[in-house]
């Protein structure tokens, strides 16, 4: 091969590296862009309360493969329109939200114009008006996983009571402490299903609260929006910019050197 058939041939393979080099580079662009705006904004996203805004778009939501229950906690007071349904970790009044728990609900009683909400774990009282009273938990003795709720009556007298591992509670209010006792609890809050007027806006707030733009945001920067292909392809691009990176590297070295 004479001088110049070579020069031609490594003329060739360095216009075909260039060739491939800015082609990848423009390939990589869209991939880049999406890494820089989605890390600005996991870098900013205390500051924007992403983790406090929540995505409402109905289609996306059925993306990430999120759908409502079709059976919602309620408990009602009898006499009272007024439902109490746990929705998630939320507790909503009708379909307004009214406070996080963290166990399931178990029901729901007025007593002395006081009304308790009681869950596995604690009674949150509130006023008539449902103006937050105070919580009741282990720290105030009352005992844990709390199976039924509702009042016990002796002597004329009505009691908050429990059920727990078989076991009845009744509040002391004169001695402020919870007694275990033999009263066979009354009026007991029962679990009922939701008035078909609220059921789908409760379906809503259901879903609205899922997902939020935090989460979007970090799955989209890492790909898992689309799932394991999305990983694959982020892995994939990764290691097109390390080659990107050593090839530029390379052929600014060439060049300087000539």
């Amino acid at each position: 091969m004479s001088p110049y058939q070579r020069q031609q041939k490594d003329k060739k393979r360095k216009n075909l590296f260039r060739k491939l080099h800015r082609w990848i580079g423009f390939s990589s662009a869209v991939f880049l862009l999406n890494l820089a705006v989605t890390g600005i904004l996991l870098n900013h996203s205390e500051d924007l309360s992403l983790h406090k805004k929540h995505v409402t778009l109905t289609w996306l939501i059925k993306w990430f493969g999120i759908t409502a229950p079709e059976d919602f906690k309620c408990a009602q007071l009898p006499n009272n329109s007024t439902q109490i349904c746990q929705v998630g970790s939320k507790i909503y009044r009708d379909h307004s939200p009214l406070i996080e728990i963290s166990k399931d609900l178990i029901g729901l009683i007025e007593l002395d114009g006081f009304i308790y909400i009681a869950t596995e774990s604690e009674i949150i009282i509130y006023t008539a008006d449902f103006e937050l009273v105070e919580k009741i938990n282990s720290v105030n003795g009352l005992p844990s996983n709390i199976s039924e709720f509702g009042v016990s009556l002796e002597k004329n007298n009505h009691y908050i009571s429990i059920s727990e591992n078989k076991k009845t509670w009744f509040f002391d209010q004169d001695n402020n402490i919870w007694k275990m006792s033999e009263l066979e609890t009354s009026l007991s809050s029962k679990l009922i299903s939701p008035r078909a007027n609220i059921l789908q806006e409760l379906k809503n707030g259901y879903l609205n609260n899922k997902i939020s733009y935090l989460k979007l945001v970090q799955d989209i920067h890492s790909g898992r929006i689309v799932g394991l292909p999305g990983k694959i392809m982020t892995d994939i691009l990764g290691l097109v910019i390390i080659l990107l990176s050593i090839s530029g590297f390379v052929a600014w070295k060439r060049r300087t050197r000539q």
